[in-house]
């Protein structure tokens, strides 16, 4: 059966399918893949600008307005979505508030530059560390999420998380905060939590989990939102790979947190955590393995 006769053949099914998809109310007068696309281009540009060398001042003054007309663009898609919840007024204070944050932004992202030059043996060049390491782009988009995350741009927000997530295989929630001159060695597999904080001066190696130990309930069953549940980092931390913290905990600085380590409570400053001892088997009779 070619395409065609398909087609002919189940017309009626296809028209009532398609009237479904339309009235739903995910695709109601907005298609979601136009605010991806936006984030898409606006996650473009701001990588341009912020971490591709420039090398005349045209150059930038160019670059900016691009990105500036993206996030507008994007704002305006969040306009037609959300219109109870984001105005035009809003967009404009958030495009004043995104030009004062830039200076700051780019000072965070090359103080994140110079803590993987000073922590990784293996680098070489601060242009090398910008344009290829993953955690730089992954801390670049998220100190840009959690930007528009506090001024509580809905959804913009997530979309950077996600795409972010898909390119570089670490995973921060926008509402988490993270300090200056943070380094994640490698980084794939790393997840830290909406309410995480980190301080200054933190290194996190793959797969690392800054997660929830356990989500308070409501008397009907739901889930309470909005409350502390993932660990605080104080400053100048490196936790090792595979290592898990988990609950409202936090870690006091100067602190070292060996690899795989399973950690649920507090600790006091300078602590230093790691596994038990391993210990070997000989799997003469299978051991039960």
């Amino acid at each position: 059966m070619t395409k065609q006769d398909y087609l002919i053949k189940n017309r009626q099914t296809l028209e009532l399918i398609a009237k479904q998809l339309k009235e739903s109310s995910l695709r109601s007068g907005f298609h979601l893949r136009d605010i991806k696309s936006a984030c898409i281009d606006l996650l473009e540009h701001f990588e341009s600008l912020l971490l591709s060398p420039l090398d005349q001042s045209e150059n930038v003054v160019s670059e900016l307005s691009d990105l500036l007309e993206k996030l507008h663009g994007a704002a305006n898609q969040i306009e037609k979505l959300y219109p109870k919840k984001w105005t035009e007024a809003a967009t404009d204070q958030l495009m004043a508030k995104f030009l004062d944050y830039l200076p700051s932004l780019q000072e965070e992202l090359s103080l994140d530059i110079q803590a993987a030059m000073d922590r990784d043996p293996a680098s070489t060049d601060p242009l090398e560390i910008a344009m290829s390491y993953p955690s730089i782009r992954a801390l670049s988009h998220h100190r840009l999420a959690h930007m528009l995350f506090k001024e509580k741009l809905p959804l913009v927000p997530r979309f950077i998380n996600t795409l972010s997530h898909q390119k570089t295989g670490i995973d921060i929630h926008p509402g988490a905060e993270i300090g200056s001159s943070c380094f994640i060695d490698h980084g794939t597999g790393v997840v830290i939590g909406e309410t995480a904080v980190i301080g200054d001066h933190c290194t996190l190696y793959q797969g690392v989990t800054l997660g929830a130990k356990s989500f308070p309930k409501n008397p009907d069953g739901t889930i309470i939102k909005g409350q502390v549940r993932h660990p605080t980092l104080e400053s100048h931390i490196t936790v090792y790979a595979g290592a898990t913290i988990l609950g409202a905990i936090t870690i006091g600085h100067h602190s070292i947190i060996g690899g795989n380590v399973w950690l649920t409570q507090s600790l006091p400053a300078y602590s230093r955590i790691q596994q038990s001892r391993y210990q070997q088997n000989f799997f003469t009779n299978g051991d039960g393995i």
